[in-house]
């Protein structure tokens, strides 16, 4: 269901030189200015923000690991050559888990009534906590939270969960 949950970088191959220093410094404090297209600014902002939730999903348990950073290379489809682009904005937003409701906020704009879509996206970040053979207490509390700001509750968030969530009996 994951598979390809975000093939909306492509607005990231229009970002060059000082556009994606100006991205990737806005990435910092949850902006993404200096776009002339109001389209292209929602996109970049919904790509932005993807990268970064991604990459503070992996920090929640306070490691981040190469399964997880190998989990979200699987999971987000990134352009051709736009790799470097992406690793910069995930490496930057790595560094803590701070702000991330933030960009959860922005994705769920993005998505609005598309319920379906936000559900593949908490999948997708459910796969990045996974990984590493486990979805540790700071990754499920993460999750709640993402999932709360998404208007993904009750029975809707416990299907996702349970695929990813494994329990002893």
């Amino acid at each position: 269901a994951a598979g390809g949950f975000l093939g909306l970088v492509e607005p990231i191959r229009q970002l060059t030189g000082e556009t994606l220093g100006a991205a990737v410094a806005d990435a910092r404090v949850g902006l993404v200015s200096g776009f002339g297209d109001p389209e292209l600014r929602r996109q970049v902002a919904f790509s932005v923000a993807m990268i970064a939730l991604s990459a503070k999903m992996a920090k929640a348990d306070g490691v981040v690991s190469t399964i997880e950073v190998d989990a979200f290379r699987q999971h987000f489809i990134v352009p051709a050559g736009e790799e470097r682009h992406v690793a910069r904005i995930f490496d930057l937003a790595k560094g803590d888990v701070a702000g991330f409701e933030v960009y959860a906020r922005r994705v769920a704009a993005f998505y609005g009534d598309d319920r379906k879509g936000l559900e593949d996206v908490l999948d997708g970040l459910f796969v990045i906590a996974a990984a590493d053979g486990a979805v540790h207490r700071a990754e499920f509390g993460y999750l709640e939270r993402v999932a709360e700001i998404f208007g993904i509750e009750g029975n809707a968030f416990d299907s996702i969960a349970a695929r990813h969530v494994v329990t002893e009996e």
